[in-house]
Parts: C-alpha cells; structure tokens; sequence
C-alpha cells in the first residue's frame, strides 16, 4: 500500500491476514480505514469496521472508521448512533497522535 501504492493487493494482502489470523484487530482496521475507502467499498468497509467493535470494543478506531463508512453511503443516523455508542463506553478519538504512537491499534 505505501511502497507501491497497489491497493488492489493491499485488499488482497490484508484479506488474506484477516481470514489467517480472524481475532487480529490490525487487518480489520486497515481495511476500512485506508483500503475499502479508496476503492469505494464503502458496504465491505462497514463490514470490516464492525469486526473490529466486536474484537476490541473499547477501541474508539472501529467506531470511528465505521461511522465514517456509514457517512459514505449517506447512512447518517447509523453514523450518528455509532458515535454516540462510542461516547456512552466513555471513549474518545486522540486530536493529535503522540511521536512514540505507532499505531492507532
């Protein structure tokens, strides 16, 4: 995805994690969160952002991500209700990412 800029195998790549190691939050989030987006996979985005709530659900990136692919299919009261589960497990999205972050998983 960053060497080549090949999302097409970056999908491919990250699917393939994703089916060998199912409980590995890392390729759920990539792919609604850098890979489905660009390709306009917006539905497999939402898929893919629900496994991460249900692997981690005190992880605020899944809602994110998936309140964003919700606001890409126009779904607002979805993207709406996301955010506000997020906000009643008292969770909140960092504005700026620390230097020793390396990833937000």
């Amino acid at each position: 995805m960053d060497v080549t800029g090949n999302m097409e195998k970056a999908q491919e790549t990250c699917e393939l994690w994703a089916q060998t190691y199912p409980r590995d939050k890392e390729p759920h989030g990539f792919l609604p969160g850098a890979i489905y987006p660009i390709l306009g996979k917006y539905e497999k985005s939402v898929e893919e952002a629900k496994k991460v709530i249900e692997i981690d659900p005190d992880l605020v990136f899944g809602y994110n991500v998936l309140a964003w692919s919700y606001q890409f299919l126009d779904r607002q009261a979805e993207a709406e209700a996301t955010l506000q589960r997020a906000s009643e497990r008292r969770l909140e999205m960092p504005t700026i990412w620390s230097s020793d972050t390396t990833s937000p998983f």
